[in-house]
């Protein structure tokens, strides 16, 4: 539709064929192309398509708080090169305040996303998710830790024993005692306790070959 109206317009090399209705055939080509946009528009692009995450829709963790502030984790590797998008956060309805989120390379325990601050507002059980300013690279076979503190107020979900074996779902694969902890805020999580998932997930679009 672009060269439809590119070639008939003022300078176009079809102009000179349009002797009474070059308007009404121009006013055609444009309704064409808004409607082709507008498809386009409500479509999936291809990396909308392709985005993976570990979990589904089915988890119901239940809620704790033992007064705590705790930064948790899932600790993860993607089988083919890719970018994480965004991150996930499982919260419960009286989770609420500022998260700090992280992804961490898991070898050298450094931050390669973050931190960044989320504040989450009270809202019902579910999913959350944050998008990251910039999309992350990751590199297949490299393993990684996503994490989210906990709000001040000490509320987190978990599911014990969700994680007393691994989970491939997709390209991404999570260990068993993938699940992290650590109350030392701003170092890595690394401890686990009866592998325990506290519900970390990222938005992964893998590199298709």
């Amino acid at each position: 539709m672009d060269n439809l109206l590119a070639a008939t317009g003022p300078t176009g090399d079809w102009a000179a064929y349009f002797t009474n209705d070059l308007d009404a055939a121009r006013a055609r080509y444009q309704a064409a192309r808004d409607t082709f946009q507008q498809v386009l528009s409500e479509s999936p692009s291809d990396s909308q398509s392709l985005a993976e995450s570990l979990f589904t829709s089915t988890e119901a963790p239940a809620i704790f708080t033992d007064g705590q502030v705790y930064d948790l984790g899932t600790r993860f590797r993607a089988d083919l090169d890719g970018s994480i998008v965004a991150v996930r956060l499982y919260v419960g309805a009286v989770e609420q305040g500022v998260h700090t989120v992280r992804i961490w390379d898991a070898a050298s325990a450094t931050v390669v996303a973050g931190p960044f601050d989320w504040t989450l507002s009270p809202t019902s059980d579910g999913w959350q998710t944050f998008t990251l300013p910039t999309s992350l690279p990751v590199t297949a076979g490299a393993d990684y830790i996503v994490s989210a503190t906990t709000a001040p107020d000490a509320h987190y979900a978990a599911e014990n024993g969700a994680f007393a074996s691994g989970i491939v779902n997709g390209h991404l694969h999570a260990y068993p005692s993938a699940g992290v902890y650590t109350s030392d805020l701003g170092t890595m999580p690394a401890n686990t306790y009866q592998d325990t998932n506290y519900l970390r997930d990222v938005v992964f679009i893998p590199t298709i070959p």
